[in-house]
């Protein structure tokens, strides 16, 4: 974790080395995460609409899972198996089973009727579809629904899991997930695919579709071993009787409810942003996808290794009432995560259309496409850190098993997301509407931060403000200095390429050697401590 060594600072040198691993994993995951996606992009073409059809049907697992019980899963099921687990090893034990047999009863039922459902599903996400583009859409959906299942199963293991202190697995999990995908679209391009959809036969189709969902599949497969090694009858967690203890079912049903609402506002803006981006033309949804994956990588990297080690902590701090050391988790979460997120958000700014160009400029791409996932991409990196400032704060009102504030506070943020892309579309021209789209998310998050800044404060008293603000503006001093030398570096350099990919890394191979030897000098002189701790953790023990 960054800003302290360990035993400064209250810092937990066991919580450091387990954020040092999740954070390895999460790299790992991240980086073949983004080989999967080149060779999709570079196998389907990016800028066709068989990658369009393709990206909306693999969102759709993402969005049942959502809507049905997936944000249980990923905010309030760590603090419960938590405060289980304070009850003793037979009552945690017991609790896991429960919670493993309810996700998986009613996540079958979902699977089956959001299958028969997949036209209907299709049509609510995506405008503008031929005949034969949804005829694909379709067909790529009910493959990959199955999903819904191994993502819920996956995701409540990696809890259990991560509930006593263990984080590695399941951070490395997804590599195998990453791998067989990437396998599955090379095949396809073995076999002779193309990115037509009125090409596409069936038997490319089956590769795609079951590939894909085999990928999820082996990545919660491999969390089984470590469940089984818990305690004994894992098994009986399939029983159906486990539903029968209305008091634990009814508790995590009943935290259930606001988390459900959050999910539901997310998906209506999810909805309005996907119909808005597959209707400015062809290509366009899948340039916007393409840099809201870009755009995600740092959040997953940073934000995400430090919400999955800290929940089981502040988890613990909130149920014995102990604040004092909630106030210093928050504000070592926030000033930890600004390490990273601000250089990156400089990073996006500059290098934009360049890193699209070296990603995805090739195969089957278009240069139009291309283009518009560079310019959106920079839009993206100045709402890095207040969206994952958002995802972080979250964190801590579950930890009190609060979930109506969170999805309060959501639902205004989503509002004014929105109201910005409907007027985007209003506005702009359909080649820029996916900017819009890009702001609508800067906006909405930043008043987030702001809404949860002030109930965090009404809550724990104190948020130690002062110096988080103080890393912040120390940081974002030192990233925008260092930033107007990589801005010079890459003036430089421009003159002298011609716009194509090899050209793009030279620029960024340019702006990050000037640049990023700078922000590094530039902290140093500023005794940025935070920093020094964040590179001084590899070498600990």
């Amino acid at each position: 974790m960054c800003p302290a060594r360990p035993g400064a600072d209250g810092e937990d040198p066991v919580l450091v080395r387990a954020g040092r691993l999740v954070a390895a994993g999460t790299v790992a995951s991240r980086v073949t995460g983004f080989v999967r996606t080149l060779v999709l992009a570079a196998a389907l073409g990016l800028g066709t609409r068989l990658f369009d059809a393709y990206s909306v049907g693999n969102n759709v697992p993402n969005i049942v899972l959502d809507l049905v019980i997936g944000g249980v899963l990923t905010s309030v099921a760590v603090p419960l198996l938590v405060r289980a687990h304070l009850a003793g090893r037979e009552a945690g034990e017991a609790y896991d089973a429960k919670l493993l047999a309810l996700v998986f009863y009613v996540l079958s039922l979902a699977v089956v009727v959001s299958v028969l459902a997949a036209p209907l599903i299709v049509d609510i996400y995506a405008s503008g579809f031929t005949a034969s583009e949804h005829h694909v859409a379709v067909t790529l959906t009910r493959f990959f629904l199955p999903q819904v299942l191994f993502y819920g199963l996956g995701s409540t293991m990696a809890a259990i899991i991560n509930a006593q202190g263990r984080f590695g697995l399941p951070a490395w999990a997804p590599v195998a997930n990453n791998v067989i995908v990437t396998g599955a679209a090379l095949m396809y391009l073995l076999v002779g695919g193309t990115g037509s959809v009125t090409a596409i036969t069936t038997s490319e189709l089956v590769i795609l579709g079951l590939g894909t969902t085999l990928g999820i599949a082996a990545q919660t497969a491999i969390l089984v071993p470590s469940l089984r090694r818990r305690g004994r009858g894992w098994l009986r967690a399939f029983d159906p009787r486990r539903l029968a203890d209305r008091p634990a079912t009814l508790r995590a049903l009943r935290l259930a409810g606001w988390v459900s609402l959050y999910a539901l506002a997310n998906q209506v803006s999810l909805v309005i942003v996907t119909r808005l981006s597959t209707g400015a033309g062809k290509g366009s949804f899948g340039a916007f996808t393409n840099a809201y994956a870009l755009f995600q990588l740092p959040y997953a990297i940073v934000a995400v290794s430090i919400i999955t080690t800290l929940a089981p902590r502040i988890s613990r701090h909130a149920a014995t009432g102990n604040h004092a050391r909630l106030t210093a988790d928050i504000s070592r979460a926030l000033r930890a995560a600004s390490c990273i997120l601000v250089p990156t958000t400089v990073l996006f700014l500059l290098l934009g259309p360049a890193l699209a160009t070296v990603l995805f400029g090739h195969g089957h791409a278009t240069w139009t496409a291309v283009h518009a996932t560079g310019s959106v991409l920079v839009i993206f990196g100045l709402a890095v850190l207040p969206f994952s400032a958002f995802q972080i704060m979250v964190t801590f009102f579950y930890a009190f098993r609060d979930t109506r504030t969170p999805a309060v506070v959501n639902f205004a943020a989503d509002a004014i997301g929105v109201i910005v892309f409907i007027a985007a579309a209003l506005a702009l021209p359909a080649r820029d509407r996916d900017l819009g789209l890009a702001a609508g998310y800067l906006i909405s998050y930043t008043f987030g931060v702001a809404a949860f800044t002030y109930l965090l404060r009404q809550r724990l008293g104190r948020l130690d403000g002062h110096r988080v603000i103080r890393t912040l503006t120390r940081l974002t001093i030192a990233a925008t200095l260092a930033g107007g030398v990589g801005l010079g570096a890459r003036l430089v350099v421009a003159r002298s390429v011609t716009g194509s990919w090899p050209g793009a890394l030279e620029v960024i191979t340019a702006v990050l050697l000037t640049g990023g030897t700078s922000f590094l000098w530039l902290a140093r002189r500023m005794r940025i401590t935070e920093l020094r701790a964040l590179l001084a953790i590899p070498g600990r023990r």
